[in-house]
């Protein structure tokens, strides 16, 4: 089975590419046992296999002398499966180096290389300058050989057939015609369904598996209050953090457990704790924090543009109530007394002695000319105002701190 880093390398590759990261590990198991690499004085490579018989071909078109070489040496034949590759790998980089003396560039075409055992032939295909560049990024590391499976697998149109788990029809392009009789398909097929039971995620998008590479050696064991914490640092909320559970938890953790990928039950499970142990997707991304109301607006949400609707129709109607009791006597004789009174206090003690004025100018207009209807007006008109924006801001919270997922 593979190591923690290169699962979890492979696991984040899949996602970041669009694939079922538990189908890309399970055809990544078939092809090299769940062996990334091997050391070879002191170096870490990736698993390689010599093919006689691609060496024996490229090298007929090329040059009769460097054939004759080859086969003289046993590196070349025109049957496939005679020329042995030798048990260690060791072994076989000495094997590729002879046919590197020979011819170089042939050689390296006549290797199935890495985690995926893809052949150094199909470089071109894949977008390589050269036989060699294809190598280097073969040799570069697990993500190197990642990424030359992952380009083999898009270049053939496969990523259907691994995303809807089709081991028939993948199997029969990824390992040529007699998939069927080396039960390749049937091997994928199992593979798959063992990273599935240990619950690697299959989101092509992110999920369960980004966090479950390899959970066997955490203990499921957390108390109430520790997942309720973690919960709410991962941006789901609890409720209080007392220790109990309760519908609150029950709800967070069900929220929680769609996020990653996993059955939303709200109830506690190994694998949930096993996430929840390594931190799990947070409800929210990070772009989301720091989205703005007008964030929001432009990706429609109602109640973003019916808070815009409300605060409009609360300016007009203060703007309204404005000129209506403004165009009362009474209300014209009180404002200007009351401006009067802020223009001429130099103490900074308007606020206080403002107050008796105001009301004493609040109790003219209402028993005058109709202007405390306007006031009325005027002040459920701010309330609305003030309320509306409220309403966003909370809104906007509530989205940046993953309360409400919905628009």
């Amino acid at each position: 089975m593979f190591d923690t880093t290169s699962r979890q390398e492979i696991i984040a590759a899949a996602q970041r590419n669009g694939l079922n990261p538990a189908a890309l590990l399970a055809v990544a198991l078939v092809e090299s046992a769940g062996t990334p690499f091997c050391m070879i004085r002191g170096r870490k490579e990736p698993l390689i296999r010599f093919e006689g018989h691609y060496f024996d071909r490229i090298l007929r078109a090329r040059s009769s002398a460097k054939l004759a070489v080859a086969r003289s040496q046993g590196l070349a034949n025109s049957k496939a499966g005679a020329v042995k590759n030798p048990k260690s790998q060791e072994d076989r980089y000495q094997m590729l180096a002879r046919a590197k003396a020979i011819d170089e560039d042939a050689a390296i075409q006549s290797v199935s290389w890495g985690l995926g055992q893809v052949m150094g032939q199909n470089f071109a295909d894949l977008g390589f300058p050269s036989a060699a560049s294809l190598e280097t990024t073969a040799r570069s590391g697990v993500s190197g050989q990642i990424e030359l499976m992952i380009r083999f697998i898009r270049k053939n149109g496969l990523t259907r057939a691994l995303n809807g788990q089709d081991w028939h029809a993948f199997a029969r392009r990824y390992n040529g015609a007699n998939y069927a009789a080396n039960g390749y398909h049937t091997k994928m097929r199992d593979a798959y369904a063992a990273f599935r039971s240990q619950g690697v995620g299959t989101s092509a998008t992110g999920g369960a598996g980004e966090a479950l590479g390899l959970l066997e050696d955490v203990a499921p064991v957390m108390g109430v209050r520790e997942m309720q914490v973690t919960l709410k640092n991962l941006g789901y909320d609890p409720g209080d953090i007392d220790g109990d559970w309760g519908t609150d938890t029950s709800t967070a953790l069900r929220a929680f457990q769609e996020r990653n990928g996993l059955p939303p039950t709200g109830e506690r499970s190994d694998v949930t704790l096993r996430l929840l142990k390594t931190g799990g997707r947070p409800l929210i991304d990070p772009q989301r924090a720091v989205e703005t109301e007008d964030d929001l607006a432009k990706k429609g949400s109602q109640t973003i543009k019916l808070s815009k609707r409300g605060r409009l129709y609360g300016i007009l109607g203060m703007i309204s109530g404005a000129l209506g009791f403004t165009g009362t006597q009474g209300g014209l004789d009180g404002l200007g007394a009351a401006v009067n009174k802020l223009a001429v206090d130099p103490n900074g003690e308007a606020s206080a002695s403002f107050l008796p004025l105001l009301l004493k100018l609040l109790g003219t207009t209402f028993g005058a000319s109709g202007g405390g209807l306007w006031v009325v007006l005027g002040a459920l008109a701010f309330m609305f105002y003030r309320n509306s924006g409220q309403i966003a801001q909370r809104r906007v919270e509530e989205h940046q701190r993953g309360w409400n997922i919905r628009l």
